[in-house]
């Protein structure tokens, strides 16, 4: 896969090891992840990302 075509992974798990095994792992095999241990850390961290995107319009 190209570096402008890196397919993007988002993993969520409660248990950190697991998480970060998962994370670890994926990003060797070139994919872009982001790894969070609960959905309302995912949550908070997208919907700043979105409310950036919209004030930048």
């Amino acid at each position: 896969m190209s570096e402008t075509n890196v397919a993007k992974i988002l993993v969520v798990d409660d248990e950190a090891e697991l998480k970060n095994a998962l994370v670890e792992a994926l990003s060797a095999q070139s994919f872009e992840v982001r790894g969070f241990t609960n959905a309302r850390t995912r949550s908070r961290h997208f919907s700043r990302k979105l409310s950036t995107l919209s004030s930048a319009t």
